[in-house]
């Protein structure tokens, strides 16, 4: 199990609740999971890997604003 890539899915999911009360905080970590794709380094986990991660920062940030 690489560290990266626990170390990312841990900080995607403790951010999800800040991007319902900070939906700036939502839009910025949407455009980087969108368009940095940082992601595909979950390569050992296929489950997180194939997730819609962009989508569930998007509903909280949508939900918050």
């Amino acid at each position: 199990m690489p560290i990266q890539g626990a170390l990312l899915l841990g900080f995607i999911v403790c951010s999800l609740p800040v991007c319902l009360f900070r939906p700036f905080y939502g839009i910025l970590l949407w455009t980087v999971i969108a368009f940095a794709n940082p992601q595909s380094s979950f390569f050992y986990w296929y489950w997180a890997g194939e997730f819609p991660w962009a989508v569930a920062v998007a509903v909280p940030t949508l939900l918050g604003s």
